[in-house]
């Protein structure tokens, strides 16, 4: 399924293919890695053709939605989008992913980076759907 965002509240429109980019993900999760928003965006991109967003902001909406999706199908699936950093020198989540599906506090005060860890572990665990629900 392709989605159209409003990338960065602009109006320059960028179409995503949600269940791509779940592949993408997915595939991170599944061999217990995480991966950096530039390489998501040249993964996406090998895989659809298609011109990712250039900025990481760009990003946000589909990865919502994919969380929104796969909690819809099962409230016990952790966030999936965890896995996806802005680098991997010091990997951590973006700002937006902090209470971006029901299955995801708001980000903590302190020890963010704990709980984060902690939700990477369970994303790693988890045995991923082969399609987006």
């Amino acid at each position: 399924m392709v989605v159209t965002y409003d990338c960065l509240g602009q109006h320059s429109f960028v179409a995503t293919d949600l269940d791509a980019l779940y592949q993408v993900i997915r595939s991170v999760a599944l061999t217990r890695g995480l991966i950096t928003y530039g390489d998501l965006a040249v993964t996406y991109a090998s895989r659809t053709g298609a011109p990712p967003p250039v900025e990481h902001a760009g990003w946000d909406d589909a990865l919502r939605e994919i969380n929104r999706r796969l909690f819809k199908a099962d409230p016990k699936a952790p966030s999936i989008t965890a896995v996806v950093v802005y680098r991997p020198q010091e990997p951590e989540p973006p700002i937006a992913f902090w209470g971006s599906s029901p299955n995801v506090p708001a980000r903590p005060r302190w020890a963010s980076d704990v709980m984060w860890s902690r939700i990477v572990e369970e994303v790693h665990g988890y045995d991923w759907p082969p399609a987006l629900p």
